[in-house]
């Protein structure tokens, strides 16, 4: 009734075409991930209510526009956050920002994705968010997301506290974004504080035939951590201590199995 609904169309048959190419299931997920980075947490039960309501708010051609715009431009963002495939996507934000960005592809973790978006709005709208702020938000996120993952810590424990968070990274200033950040994650720390669990899980759990990006790049920062300064990797691969071809040294492929994919 706005007068504007094939230009609607458009944009969401663009959006849509987008989420085809990589995985039409992810459109939903991209929805409720987008309300929560900025607005507050929301089920996927009540999403469609609570879209509902804000597009019906909407009482001008324009205003409606302006939302499936930014609902476009978001949507190229969060797939270029999922898919290395689609990292030009992630050309708007700085060097810096994009690489940090990129590693959360590694952690297979599912409610992060609120939290990136967050920070991608806030250096939208806020020209004093400064990249260096991607990366050190960004490697304290990391870090809790790493644990959850070899802890197995339920999403539930900690999805609505991020849903706090977006609306800290909201309603905070800049530049003390990077303190408060850090004390929100200090009591979430809780959840993770398990070190001697941490350690067997990940040393049980972790193996190049399971997770090889993730190895590739837990390795390169070890040896970037312990040589600083002394050695920039710019490009690296894994070889195999034990040969995957092992009659040479006596063994057959059944004896190394076990261990092959974890020297």
């Amino acid at each position: 009734k706005l007068g504007c609904l094939e230009e609607i169309e458009e944009k969401w048959d663009e959006m849509e075409s987008d989420f085809e190419k990589t995985n039409p299931e992810l459109i939903t997920k991209f929805l409720r991930h987008l309300w929560i980075s900025d607005n507050k947490y929301v089920s996927g039960k009540d999403l469609y209510n609570v879209l509902q309501s804000e597009i019906n708010s909407k009482k001008s051609a324009r205003g409606l526009i302006l939302y499936c715009d930014n609902l476009l431009i978001q949507s190229k963002f969060y797939i270029g956050l999922r898919f290395s495939a689609f990292s030009h996507h992630l050309s708007v934000v700085d060097p810096v920002a994009r690489e940090v960005l990129e590693k959360f592809r590694f952690l297979d973790n599912q409610q992060v994705y609120e939290i990136l978006l967050a920070l991608y709005t806030k250096s939208k709208n806020d020209k004093s968010f400064k990249p260096k702020y991607y990366r050190d938000i960004g490697e304290i996120l990391w870090n809790f997301c790493l644990r959850t993952k070899y802890l197995i810590v339920s999403p539930s424990a900690y999805e609505r506290k991020f849903a706090d968070y977006c609306k800290l990274i909201k309603e905070t200033k800049s530049s003390d974004l990077i303190n408060k950040s850090k004390s929100f994650f200090e009591v979430l720390r809780k959840l993770t504080n398990n070190r001697e669990e941490f350690f067997e899980n990940i040393t049980d759990g972790l193996g190049y035939d399971t997770d090889p990006v993730l190895v590739e790049f837990l390795l390169r920062r070890l040896i970037e951590e312990k040589e600083k300064n002394l050695i920039t990797l710019t490009k690296t691969s894994i070889e195999h201590i034990l040969p995957q071809e092992p009659k040479e040294w006596g063994y057959s492929k059944k004896e190394i199995k076990d261990y092959v994919h974890n020297i």
